[in-house]
């Protein structure tokens, strides 16, 4: 690699800060909407490499990743799962939505995805079954990891950002139709 390419190379942290900076910078919304906002994208980016779930004592095999990436699979398996742990993985979505309405000014209706995405991500926990194979027989949840907690949080952060943003907007002389 030549001297020039190593002295361009950003680590990731680096590329993070400056593509956080170009949002906040971008979008002309309050300072502490858009805080929120990274802290809720942040804290989803740091649950994915972390346990989500512990099945019999051993918290290292479902990542927030892999639980992203294939908790819509419970639906197949409605039967055999708890209902709570199907409806959960829904709360991934409800926080996505949150996120593209506070960039737009959503902010009622991005605290109001917050909150369902809380309130589903909250259904289960330790006691709950989960499907975790082709085999059809549910698993019992004996624990939550950091993984999960840092989920939750997202979605905690989601809603405060659209609640602080409705507030702030109620407060300011900002068309109703950017209210919602």
């Amino acid at each position: 690699m030549s001297r020039r390419l190593q002295s361009t190379a950003l680590g990731p942290f680096e590329c993070l800060s400056r593509l956080l900076r170009r949002v906040v910078m971008q979008y002309d919304r309050p300072p502490l909407v858009m805080a929120f906002l990274a802290a809720s994208v942040i804290s989803y980016l740091i649950c994915l490499p972390h346990g989500a779930i512990c099945i019999g004592g051993s918290c290292g095999g479902w990542s927030g990743f892999s639980v992203a990436l294939f908790g819509w699979a419970e639906l197949l398996g409605l039967g055999s799962a708890s209902t709570l742990v199907v409806m959960s993985w829904f709360a991934n979505p409800a926080v996505w939505i949150a996120w593209t309405l506070l960039l737009v000014q959503g902010y009622l209706g991005a605290a109001a995805a917050g909150l369902v995405g809380m309130l589903l991500a909250l259904g289960y926990g330790p006691g709950s079954k989960i499907l975790l194979s082709e085999s059809g027989t549910a698993d019992l949840i004996t624990a939550v990891g950091p993984g999960y907690w840092a989920w939750v949080l997202s979605m905690v952060l989601a809603c405060a950002a659209g609640l602080i943003g409705w507030l702030r907007a109620d407060s300011d002389s900002t068309p109703p139709a950017h209210r919602w």
